[in-house]
């Protein structure tokens, strides 16, 4: 009997849900499968060569912005009028005309061109959906529905990847990069998808903070066991990168957000129950591995160590000898692996020694979109071209000068505007303007670019994500 009735509840939703869906547009369907889609921005792939200056691959990420792109165009001009009436559409299109110009004068313009197809791209897709952001903010209560239980799942199988690392040699068979294998560390850093861990931990970010929110406004069970999930996933990535700019933003959500103290405690103590967590999973992997020569606390240790840029050392423990098996090996580092963070430092440093000694008018107009990798490579001597800032900020001017730059900061001021009204959501636009210290203009790093979206979206963001389509 309740086998039935279940069965009867399930055959209505799927048909309202197809009602639901012949009431959207193409453009509205594919916007559906976003939520998904950008957690493939590695893995699969197909490989389709190199050259001296960069690789050639097209990720499932990519394919999807490319289609939503082209279904995009029929909205765009649909809604030409109504775009061209706004100040910060008009301000978003001077960066982007102002990249494709630069892409003239670069030296390495067939990678300038990829990018720009990228950027292009993504511009179509941010025309459509402000055209019709009035149709998007009814599907957004849906949106986010489906990106929190997508992050659900990507959260379940980077836990997968955590214990299956710990018990297969090597670990690649579960997906795992190269420095996220438990060689590293003694413990595995989830990649699933994605191509390293750091690339995970910002794609948590929107859905973390968006369930950060849910439990800050609101309180129950399933609220604290996703939001337990999500940030116990982003301590194992070990991403300092997302976990700073996760933190800058929590501090931003708490401040606006009017609720309750004790509600806004019991945020920060579950925050520091994740952490915990997170430690003690990465503990126990060390000691069940049966491959490295490691145990909880000494994990536990260089985990705290690497997370605080080697500022907290937790004190030395004399342990027991262990039975070291045969081919067991010692993790690679016991700490704060400096060189992660020397090599961000000296690649902004060289881009802007290379931009401070380029002629006035590149110093203006820069040395062309896609063109950093090779120019750093003639500054410091090296042969190696394929290299990125690895700093948005600092690629912006290198590659589009004081013009580039100027723009970006100016789209930047323009989106906290235009969030005025969700004062919150200002919280997920400071955590993607943290990353830009991090990342700079790769197409498997797709979520940097979400800062459009967190405008575009935030302005009619309801305060609740309470509202339930009838679906």
């Amino acid at each position: 009997m309740k086998l039935s009735k279940s069965k009867n509840i399930i055959s209505k939703k799927v048909k309202s849900a197809g009602r639901y869906l012949k009431k959207l547009n193409w453009f509205e369907r594919l916007l559906l499968i976003a939520p998904i889609a950008l957690w493939f921005s590695w893995q699969p792939r197909i490989q389709l060569g190199n050259d001296g200056t960069m690789y050639y691959r097209l990720s499932l990420a990519l394919i999807y912005v490319a289609i939503l792109a082209v279904v995009a165009i029929p909205t765009v001009w649909r809604g030409r009028r109504d775009l061209m009436k706004s100040h910060y559409v008009w301000l978003i299109t001077a960066f982007t005309i102002w990249s494709g110009i630069t892409v003239v004068w670069s030296v390495n313009q067939r990678r300038g061109i990829l990018t720009f197809g990228v950027t292009g791209a993504l511009y179509l897709i941010f025309l459509a959906i402000w055209s019709e952001r009035e149709r998007i903010r009814r599907l957004l209560p849906l949106l986010i529905k489906i990106l929190l239980v997508s992050t659900t799942v990507v959260c379940v199988l980077a836990l997968v990847q955590v214990v299956a690392g710990a018990l297969i040699p090597g670990g690649q068979q579960v997906g795992l990069c190269r420095g996220c294998v438990a060689g590293q560390f003694g413990f595995v850093r989830p990649n699933v998808f994605a191509i390293e861990p750091q690339f995970l931990g910002s794609l948590l970010l929107a859905p973390l903070l968006i369930a950060t929110h849910r439990l800050v406004i609101k309180h129950d069970g399933r609220d604290n066991i996703q939001f337990l999930l999500f940030a116990t996933v982003l301590v194992l990535t070990m991403s300092r990168g997302a976990i700073y700019a996760y933190s800058a933003a929590l501090v931003i959500l708490l401040v606006f957000t009017k609720t309750g103290i004790r509600r806004k405690l019991a945020v920060v103590c579950l925050g520091c129950l994740a952490a915990i967590i997170g430690l003690t999973i990465q503990g126990v992997a060390a000691q069940v591995n049966p491959y490295i020569d490691t145990n909880f606390y000494q994990a536990i240790s260089s985990s705290v160590n690497h997370l605080s840029l080697g500022k907290i050392s937790l004190p030395e423990k004399k342990e027991e000898a262990r039975n070291v098996n045969k081919g067991e090996v010692a993790p690679a580092f016991t700490g704060y692996v400096t060189e992660s963070t020397n090599i961000r430092t000296n690649l902004s440093r060289v881009a802007l020694t290379a931009w401070w000694k380029a002629p006035a008018k590149n110093k203006i107009a820069g040395t062309g979109l896609g063109s950093a990798g090779v120019v750093m490579a003639r500054e410091t001597g090296s042969s190696y071209q394929r290299e990125i800032v690895q700093n948005e900020y600092v690629e912006v001017l290198l590659e589009r000068g004081i013009i580039g730059l100027v723009l970006l900061l100016a789209v930047i001021l323009a989106t906290f505007y235009e969030l005025r009204p969700r004062e919150w959501c200002r919280s997920l636009l400071v955590a993607y303007l943290i990353q830009y210290f991090f990342f700079s203009g790769l197409p498997n790093a797709l979520h940097v670019y979400l800062t459009l979206d967190s405008a575009l979206t935030g302005k009619d963001l309801p305060d609740r994500f309470e509202e339930d389509l009838d679906i």
